[in-house]
């Protein structure tokens, strides 16, 4: 419930005129939701009540938002009648075990003159048996091929599939931060799993994983210690040898952080700081195929570690912002 309420909210506030219709199988269930998951967070946080007004939330079952945008809640048990007639963008349907199959075709039809683009499909519950509706939507109707469960024996989550469970959750976060609000998505599992320079979340992962080992060869070959480097001993290190174009791109780039963040953050814009490490990873990847680091020359080579350094700091700051990991080897 608190993810769909979170979609409710940051589809509302984010596209003018935007209507989803949430709804959940009794009508106590959508009032505790109306009241919990939609009417708290527009109120407690003050980032959000610039989106509304209190006279746009009282009423339990409709919360309207400055933008024109409209959050509709409705419950259906045995009948869809009270979702008749509702145009949505986004359906929202909770306990999803307990709505009658039937009934959910008529309550899709809610989105029907929704453009393509933006529609939105959001089921949520509980299964209760292997015969119920969340099992006939997953095997028919998802894309998904796997549950995944909490496991109290193995102390973690339990696939059905192979794989790393963090390298899964690190590419849906990524994708789904790396588009626009207003732009469509298509979830492509196969590329967000492969370990290829088309998978975005990789190849920023993986520009990180690369620095970390040339750092950890040069502290073995040279007794590098990077966490030594201090700013004012920087001119000390030979930084103007940094001279290349590949190099001074680089450094323009790390220049832009502060301001890129400081503008994701004004914008509400988070897939900008995805944007951002991937071009960031982009320009790495090609100086890393096109020069060497630990060089004879010791001027040259600490400059460039400590250009190194730089960089993968920056990527483990942005990708902690967005939620994912940084790995050191992969």
């Amino acid at each position: 419930s608190t993810m769909l309420g979170n979609r409710a909210i940051t589809y509302s506030c984010l596209l003018s005129g935007f209507r989803t219709l949430y709804v959940s199988p009794s009508a106590t269930q959508t009032k505790t939701f109306s009241g919990d998951r939609i009417k708290d967070p527009l109120e407690t946080s003050e980032v959000l009540r610039s989106f509304t007004r209190s006279s746009l939330q009282q009423n339990i079952f409709e919360k309207q938002f400055i933008n024109r945008s409209k959050i509709t809640l409705r419950y259906a048990f045995l009948n869809a009648d009270r979702t008749r007639g509702i145009p949505a963008t986004a359906l929202l349907l909770d306990e999803l075990q307990d709505i009658l199959a039937d009934n959910i075709p008529i309550i899709e039809q809610s989105t029907s003159h929704a453009p393509e683009r933006l529609k939105r499909f959001v089921y949520a519950g509980t299964p209760k048996s292997l015969d119920n509706v969340i099992e006939y939507y997953r095997a028919n109707r998802s894309t998904q091929g796997e549950w995944v469960v909490p496991c109290d024996a193995h102390g973690g989550e339990g696939e059905s599939g192979d794989g790393d469970p963090q390298r899964g959750r690190d590419a849906v976060r990524f994708f789904l931060i790396s588009r626009r609000a207003d732009s469509e998505f298509q979830f492509d599992v196969d590329l967000a799993l492969s370990r290829s320079d088309e998978n975005p979340v990789y190849y920023v992962q993986y520009a990180h994983a690369r620095i970390c080992s040339v750092l950890r060869q040069a502290q073995q070959q040279f007794d590098w210690q990077a966490h030594r480097v201090e700013a004012q001993h920087m001119a000390d290190l030979g930084i103007e040898r940094l001279s290349s174009e590949r190099e001074l791109a680089l450094c323009a780039l790390l220049a832009r952080w502060p301001s890129q963040v400081q503008e994701a953050a004004e914008q509400l814009a988070p897939h900008a700081i995805a944007f951002y490490l991937r071009e960031l990873a982009s320009a790495f990847h090609a100086w890393y195929n096109a020069d060497r680091f630990l060089v004879e020359d010791q001027a040259l080579r600490e400059a460039r570690l400590v250009l190194l350094g730089c960089i993968a700091q920056v990527l483990r700051q942005g990708l902690s912002l967005v939620g994912v990991s940084a790995p050191e080897s992969m």
